[in-house]
């Protein structure tokens, strides 16, 4: 498996982490239950996702501030694969947001306005993450133009928090 450019260990980008409130109480993911959500989408999750969900499972940062392209925001949690809160796992998100395979994108988190996190899923530009500004677009059907490219890939979004 070709490695994205930007994957690097877990634990040197999560070093700028104060600390993750909640991640006692959401579920680390394995490797099989990755395969089989992977297959069950049709997607590939870039290496450094991967690790992030067997390592951390998700959660909430603190402090959760973010700066990209010349813009402030914060992260209100980053999705894990199962948790207290059904809608913010990522199997959940998955569904909601139309099939990963068909839309290109995955939520993998939101910031405390309801704005999405979305990481590409597909090609081009795989493992880059987005915002996605909900107040500009309806919801039912998602097209997608709201979108701001804030990292070239989910290592660059981690750390970047904090």
């Amino acid at each position: 498996m070709k490695f994205h450019r930007c994957f690097k260990s877990f634990e040197k980008n999560t070093c700028n982490m104060t600390s993750w409130r909640n991640s006692d109480r959401m579920e680390k993911a394995t490797e099989q239950q990755l395969e089989t959500l992977e297959q069950q989408y049709r997607i590939s999750l870039p290496q450094s996702y991967r690790e992030f969900l067997m390592h951390q499972g998700g959660g909430e940062p603190s402090p959760n501030d973010i700066d990209f392209v010349g813009r402030k925001d914060q992260v209100a949690f980053v999705t894990g694969y199962k948790g207290p809160k059904p809608s913010l796992t990522l199997l959940a998100t998955a569904d909601f947001w139309g099939q990963p395979c068909r839309t290109g994108f995955l939520m993998i988190g939101a910031n405390q306005s309801g704005d999405s996190w979305l990481m590409k899923v597909a090609h081009p530009d795989h493992g880059a993450v987005f915002l996605w500004d909900h107040d500009e677009e309806n919801i039912d059907p998602v097209t997608f133009k709201h979108l701001t490219r804030a990292f070239g890939c989910f290592e660059e979004f981690l750390a970047a928090i904090g």
